[in-house]
């Protein structure tokens, strides 16, 4: 096994992205930049160096995206290591299919609940819009005048308010573990949002939005793996809730590096 070939080819900033194993790495770049064949590198480069496999934890933005690096890692520990022994046990996704992976792990009840993307999340609320588990019916969303004037007929006010209201709830959902927030919603507010959320878990679901800070707040996983997180550019609210997740993995055995885009090259 030839070590120097990891980082062949590579820039000197990539090289040092692909060797900084001993502390939290944050890498910031452009499209194109080479990102995914770095982190593609630096998994290779940690397993080498006596990494197990299973203690790599690869969370990208996309289901394509995972799919994309999952045969990219196989294909050069193939051609560096010689073989793949292990890797299956590396996990490679979506942050929300990893959480439900490690929740289900820990807790049995939750083994036939999955996670809604925001599509599904809203053919669900169509389910639920006239009763009144999912928490509409009872709120301002429902019943505000000038919003139901600006949506006219009744199939378009029906597709709005679904839209309207799913995307209040993933704000509330998502600042539901900080106080700063939370301590200003009044009792309406927070109704709604219990209603939602238990008509959710009663039909075994949970949506993205509220999944993650529920996972954090209700896992008992003793964390030591590495972990690289991947997401397209911070604008995105999703990759909010990422570059939250992995900066609190603030433990003596987790090591973190964090991969986004904007306008540097790297």
């Amino acid at each position: 096994m030839n070590l120097e070939e990891i980082t062949e080819g590579l820039t000197p900033a990539q090289e040092s992205a692909v060797k900084t194993v001993d502390k939290d790495l944050e890498i910031v770049a452009c499209a194109g930049a080479g990102k995914t064949k770095t982190i593609t590198r630096r998994i290779i480069y940690l397993i080498a160096n006596g990494v197990a496999p299973e203690n790599i934890v690869a969370i990208t933005f996309t289901k394509k995206a995972a799919a994309e690096m999952e045969e990219r890692i196989y294909r050069f520990g193939e051609k560096i290591l010689g073989n793949t022994v292990g890797f299956a046990g590396m996990f490679i996704g979506t942050i929300d299919a990893f959480c439900l992976k490690m929740l289900q792990d820990q807790k049995e009840e939750y083994a036939k609940f999955s996670v809604l993307d925001e599509i599904q999340t809203k053919i669900f609320l169509q389910r639920y819009e006239k009763k009144e588990q999912s928490g509409i019916r009872e709120s301002l969303v429902d019943r505000a005048g000038n919003l139901n004037d600006f949506w006219r007929s009744n199939t378009e006010k029906f597709g709005k308010k679904i839209s309207v209201y799913t995307g209040l709830m993933a704000i509330l959902n998502s600042s539901w573990y900080d106080r700063r927030y939370r301590n200003k919603w009044d009792e309406e507010t927070l109704s709604c949002l219990n209603a939602y959320n238990q008509c959710l878990r009663d039909n075994k679901y949970f949506d993205f939005s509220g999944f993650i800070n529920f996972f954090w707040a209700s896992s008992q996983y003793s964390w030591a793996a590495c972990f690289i997180f991947v997401t397209p550019t911070f604008r995105y609210p999703s990759s909010a809730v990422l570059r939250a997740f992995a900066f609190s993995l603030t433990l003596p055995l987790v090591n973190v590096s964090f991969i986004s885009s904007t306008e540097t090259e790297l």
